[in-house]
């Protein structure tokens, strides 16, 4: 039986130096949510990766993780600009996950819901 990684192995993976290791760790973050919300800060570094496959990641995962990550959003605002459109279309979508999940947030609060 294969041992599960905990989540904080996952995080330990983005400071490795093989780019196929920070996409997978990226990927699974990106699939726990919310609750892998304390790795926003390691995930912004990933943003200026020398892969552009780990940029594009990087987005996605803090787009998976929602409003928790909206301290990625000047961060995913200059990724818009990236010399690869996939990283760009990555944090334009990520962009939206976060701020519309935010708002929607925000009504349920007012609305007491």
């Amino acid at each position: 039986m294969a041992k599960r990684k905990t989540l904080e192995a996952y995080v330990a993976d983005l400071e490795n130096t093989d780019p196929q290791i920070k996409i997978k760790a990226l990927k699974k973050l990106g699939e726990i949510g919310a609750a892998a919300s304390h790795a926003v800060p390691r995930i912004i570094l990933l943003l200026n990766d020398g892969s552009w496959k780990v940029r594009a990641w990087a987005a996605r995962s803090l787009g998976y993780i929602g409003p928790l990550a909206e301290a990625a959003v000047p961060y995913l605002i200059r990724a818009l600009d990236d010399k690869m459109a996939t990283v760009r279309s990555d944090a334009a979508l990520a962009l939206g996950f976060i701020l519309v999940s935010k708002q929607a947030q925000q009504y349920q609060s007012y609305r007491g819901l």
